[in-house]
């Protein structure tokens, strides 16, 4: 066990709400961590279900565990700002109500970031909670993970743990204009200003139909994710030209045409080239219109020459010119 004279080592944060058929199962897991220097922040947001005796049972049998209670409810991503202004541990833990943290999970990953000084911090993969034989492997590769950033999401909320002097040096927090999608934002603020990673191990299972939303929501979430995005390529592609092509509501083949002759010239190696695959991709599944004149300039261009696209991306575009109400713009 680590031993420090300054506090907890770790800080661990959950929010929740409504969450009394999982909720003592995922403290339980917290509680029964290899890893015991931590404090355990949990919020309750106005549950009215028995989660708050759940809470208070928790607190009263481990001091490792603080619950605190919203009179109203804020919503997730304002309780987890409140945690982080109590949080006092070197690291920030994420642990969701509805998901089980292996026993090992704290100390792989604090262990990792103390001799990996270079990552301000990492995630790992996930286990389906339903089905453990099911594995998200999350990408652990710098370039694999701003990569994946463009078109989705490269870590699982739950799975990360975050060095706290990082975010207080930086002033980042999770941005309460976000109500949903919080989590991906706060990486597309992270990534261009720091490296972080996923440890290429299982260290939680996670309920992934805990991520089900309604259609609004769903809708809501789709809009969100779109600005997270388009502010993720603009604060890794700051020239003008591509500046310009982002603040446009429309995308036009025109667009395609400017961010190819831009990135063209660049060496192989910078990371603006490494991340054209992607955000070419994102272009084309974003177009304002899909008609006989785009299909035939990605055949002529695209659909054989890959300009770096995969078999499966030039597929989904080709798809996209033949059902484009069944697929969602990315941008």
């Amino acid at each position: 066990m680590e031993k420090t004279n300054s506090g907890p080592g770790v800080s661990v944060l959950m929010a929740v709400w409504q969450a009394e058929k999982t909720l003592e199962r995922a403290i339980n897991s917290i509680l029964s961590q290899s890893y015991t220097n931590f404090e355990f922040l949990i919020v309750d947001d106005a549950s009215t279900d028995n989660t708050g005796n759940i809470l208070a049972r928790s607190a009263e049998n481990d001091s490792r565990v603080h619950v605190f209670t919203n009179q109203r409810n804020i919503g997730l991503t304002s309780s987890l700002n409140f945690l982080l202004d109590n949080a006092s541990g070197n690291f920030i833990a994420r642990m969701d109500a509805d998901d089980i943290a292996l026993p090992n999970r704290l100390q792989e990953q604090v262990d990792y970031l103390k001799t990996h000084k270079e990552y301000a911090g990492c995630g790992s993969w996930v286990a389906d909670i339903h089905n453990p034989r099911k594995i998200l492997r999350m990408p652990a590769d710098d370039t694999a993970i701003r990569k994946s950033m463009i078109c989705g999401n490269s870590f699982i909320h739950p799975s990360i743990v975050l060095r706290r002097d990082f975010l207080v040096a930086h002033n980042i927090r999770y941005n309460e204009s976000y109500p949903i999608a919080q989590d991906y934002e706060l990486w597309a603020r992270i990534l261009p200003v720091a490296r972080m990673t996923n440890i290429p191990k299982v260290l939680l299972r996670y309920n992934q139909s805990g991520d089900r939303l309604t259609a609004r929501k769903r809708a809501l979430q789709l809009t969100y994710t779109r600005k997270i995005r388009r502010k993720f390529l603009k604060r890794l592609f700051p020239q003008p030209e591509i500046q310009t092509i982002l603040q446009k509501e429309q995308f036009t083949v025109t667009d395609i045409n400017t961010l190819n002759r831009f990135l063209k010239p660049l060496p192989q190696h910078s990371f603006q080239k490494k991340l054209n695959p992607e955000f070419l991709y994102a272009l084309w599944h974003s177009l304002s219109r899909y008609g006989l004149y785009t299909l035939w300039i990605f055949i002529s261009h695209y659909a054989f020459a890959s300009n770096g696209l995969s078999f499966q991306q030039r597929k989904k575009i080709l798809l996209r010119h033949f059902f484009p109400g069944r697929y969602k713009r990315l941008l």
